[in-house]
């Protein structure tokens, strides 16, 4: 398959073309960007420090060459500045990924929309509403939020990363569920205490606020580079396990017409199948206010 990176030359962008080509996930990667000179830049520096990892080709190209590619990663946005929340993003952001869409709809053929431009779910509806391609095309990148869950829980119970899994769906932000009740070690239920579910709470609610802090001026390229290798891999089939990420709903978990995260599975196509959410009382409220959100988001731009 081949993937095709909008905003290539961004910090999201390259992370992301460089951690997917040295695992050797696709067979070509094409940049777009406005920004030529940065783009080749990173096309003749990436095609050759990636010679000694993977066969994955690097090019540069334009909208219309996009129409020989598989998947699409839409991570172009306005520059990075210090917010409360990515949904701060919306209005300034909304120009972008409408004039996108605009190029995409002369394609002729529908291909696997990856948003990852904040905030993610409001645009993987926006961009399934403009360009009427099936639902299942849409893939709204949220598994930052997954990722980060873990590492507050591997940090508060000094567990090992790679054999914890866990789960966060809804919003994007600060409308994620983190299921703490089906968080497993080794495959095993892992109990937590109410105190170890609160250090983990302030551990990614506060997470945000410090990195947003340190106004570096960039976001978290290396974080969303690797959860996008991972939703590369469960399309590609590399890896065959289900991933939360935020999809257009029809009936599914009870909702319709709203891009929320939740667990599927990939495949070739996109998305293969979305599974059912087993939600506690409590989990169930916050994933109800989380779709509730979203769609006050998307009224209040017009869709």
């Amino acid at each position: 398959m081949k993937l095709g990176i909008i905003g290539g030359a961004g910090l999201v962008g390259s992370t992301a073309a460089f951690l997917i080509g040295v695992q050797n996930l696709v067979s070509e990667i094409m940049l777009v960007d406005l920004n030529m000179k940065m783009k080749m830049s990173h096309v003749m520096d990436m095609g050759q420090a990636m010679l000694e990892y993977s066969d994955t080709k690097i090019v540069a190209g334009e909208y219309a060459d996009l129409a020989k590619f598989d998947i699409i990663l839409l991570s172009a946005s306005l520059p990075e500045r210090n917010v409360q929340s990515r949904n701060e993003y919306l209005k300034g952001n909304l120009g972008i990924v409408e004039s996108v869409c605009a190029e995409l709809k002369k394609l002729p053929s529908e291909k696997i929309l990856i948003m990852a431009t904040n905030p993610i779910d409001v645009f993987n509806y926006i961009a399934w509403k403009n360009l009427g391609w099936d639902r299942r095309k849409f893939i709204g990148f949220s598994y930052n939020d997954t990722i980060r869950m873990k590492w507050a829980l591997s940090k508060a119970k000094k567990l090992k990363y790679s054999n914890i899994d866990a789960l966060c769906v809804g919003e994007h932000g600060d409308g994620q569920v983190p299921l703490y009740q089906s968080v497993s070690y080794n495959n095993k239920p892992l109990g937590l205490e109410s105190s170890e579910v609160d250090t983990v709470k302030s551990m990614v609610t506060g997470w945000f606020t410090e990195y947003q802090s340190l106004e570096s001026g960039r976001t978290s390229g290396w974080t969303s580079a690797a959860g996008l290798a991972e939703v590369v891999k469960r399309i590609t089939g590399s890896k065959k396990s289900p991933i939360s990420c935020s999809v257009i709903l029809d009936g599914e978990n009870g909702f319709t017409d709203v891009s929320i995260g939740t667990p599927v599975v990939l495949n070739s196509e996109g998305v293969e199948r979305i599974d059912s959410l087993i939600l506690g009382k409590e989990e169930r409220i916050q994933y109800n206010e989380a779709a509730k959100k979203i769609r006050g988001l998307i009224s209040s731009v017009g869709y």
